[in-house]
C-alpha cells in the first residue's frame, strides 16, 4: 500500500520554499468573490505564501490584481486591508499608479534621462472571473500560465450551484482567521466528517445538509448554503504554521438571528477542528512519526520542479518578474548566494 507523505514534508523549511516556488507561484489559486470589489476604485490585500498583493476595479470595470511592491523601492502601495481609492500611491517617495496599474507620477524622475514610465507599471498577476462570479489569480510572470481549465474546467459549472444566486442573493459581511501550529498540507478532520468522501473529486463539490463544498487544489475550501457562503483559504506563513482566513458572505434575505446562529455553530466547529490539527503538527515535529498508510488514489507534483531546478543548477521562480532594466543583476545576485549559501551545497564564500 503506498504512504503519506513523509513528516519531513510538513516541517521542513526547504520543502515549504519549494512549495512557494512549484506550487503557489504558478498555479491557479481561488481568492475571493467579485462581490468584495463592488465599485471602482475597490481593493482588497491579500497574502498567500509570503506573496502579499492586492485586487482592485479599474474604471473599466474589470478586476485587477497586482503585486504589492512600489517600483522604486518596493514599499506596499496599498497599506489597509481595504477600501476604495481613485489612484494608487505609495507614501515613500511619492510615485503613483492608475488603477490598470500604470506608472502615473513619478516625483524628480521627469526630466531624468532614458527613464520610462511605461516600464515601471506594477506587477501584475494573472487574474480570471468565473461563471459564478469568483475570482482566481496566478502569480506566474509569464505571459502564458498553466491554462485555468487544466485543474478548474468544470469547477464554475456545476448544476447543483444553480439554486444560489451569488452575485444578487449574498452580500460581503466579515472577514476572521484562526491561527494554527501546523502545515499547511494537513488534512482537516472536520471535512472528513461532514463529507461523503467516495464522491468527493478534486475540483467537483459534495454535500453537507443544504450545502454545498469544494476543496480546490492548492489551499481553499469554498461552502455555499442558504444562510451564507464562505471562502477559507489556508495561507501557510512557514513550513509549521498557518493562517486560516474565512471570508463570509450573507444571505441579503436571511433574519438577524438566523445568520448569528449558522455562524456561531461555524465558528465553533473549525475552532475545534484547529485544535484536532494542532495535535498532528506537535507529533509530525517530534521525530517519531514518519509515514502512515495511504487510502489507494492520491497525489504528488513537487518533484517535477525540482529537477528543473537540479539540471538548471539553480531555483527557479515563476513569480519573479524579469527586472533587467537597469542592466544585469546576475553578478551581484552571484555574490549573495555564494555569501549566503543559497546557491548550491558549497557556498565557499567566507573562505577567508
Amino acid at each position: 500500500m503506498e504512504g503519506t507523505l513523509p513528516a519531513s514534508w510538513y516541517t521542513s523549511p526547504d520543502i515549504y520554499e519549494l512549495e512557494r516556488r512549484a506550487i503557489y507561484s504558478k498555479h491557479w489559486q481561488l481568492l475571493t468573490h467579485k462581490i468584495r470589489v463592488p465599485e471602482v476604485g475597490s481593493f482588497v490585500r491579500y497574502e498567500a505564501a509570503g506573496f502579499q498583493f492586492f485586487i482592485i476595479k479599474d474604471r473599466k470595470g474589470e478586476v485587477n490584481a497586482f503585486h504589492n511592491v512600489c517600483r522604486h523601492r518596493a514599499y506596499p502601495v496599498i497599506e489597509k486591508p481595504s477600501g476604495k481609492a481613485s489612484i494608487i500611491a505609495c507614501r515613500y517617495h511619492g510615485w503613483s499608479y492608475g488603477l490598470s496599474g500604470n506608472l502615473a507620477k513619478a516625483p524628480a524622475f521627469n526630466d531624468a534621462s532614458g527613464f520610462d514610465k511605461g516600464q515601471y507599471s506594477l506587477f501584475k498577476i494573472h487574474t480570471r472571473v468565473d461563471k459564478r462570479g469568483f475570482i482566481w489569480i496566478n502569480f506566474d510572470a509569464s505571459e502564458t500560465p498553466v491554462p485555468w481549465e487544466e485543474l478548474n474546467e468544470s469547477v464554475d459549472v456545476e448544476p447543483r450551484l444553480d439554486k444560489y444566486d451569488l452575485e444578487n442573493g449574498y452580500k460581503y459581511d466579515h472577514t476572521w482567521s484562526l491561527k494554527g501550529n501546523y502545515n499547511w498540507k494537513t488534512s482537516h478532520p472536520g471535512i472528513a466528517a461532514v463529507t461523503d468522501l467516495d464522491n468527493y473529486a478534486e475540483g467537483q463539490f459534495g454535500q453537507y445538509g443544504d450545502s454545498a463544498l469544494t476543496l480546490v487544489f492548492p489551499n481553499v475550501g469554498v461552502s455555499i448554503s442558504n444562510p451564507y457562503f464562505y471562502i477559507m483559504r489556508i495561507i501557510p506563513p512557514g513550513p509549521r504554521s498557518v493562517v486560516q482566513e474565512y471570508e463570509v458572505f450573507r444571505n441579503v434575505n436571511i433574519s438577524d438571528q438566523e445568520f448569528e446562529d449558522a455562524d456561531k455553530f461555524f465558528k465553533e466547529f473549525e475552532a475545534e477542528d484547529k485544535d484536532l490539527c494542532n495535535n498532528v503538527g506537535v507529533n509530525l515535529a517530534s521525530n517519531t512519526y514518519v509515514q502512515g498508510p495511504l487510502h489507494p488514489g492520491k497525489e504528488n507534483g513537487l518533484k517535477k520542479h525540482d529537477a528543473v531546478e537540479k539540471e538548471t543548477g539553480r531555483q527557479y521562480w515563476p513569480a519573479r518578474w524579469n527586472q533587467m532594466l537597469e542592466g544585469s543583476v546576475d553578478e551581484d545576485e552571484l555574490f549573495c548566494n555564494n555569501i549566503c549559501g543559497a546557491g548550491g551545497e558549497n557556498h565557499s564564500g567566507l573562505g577567508w
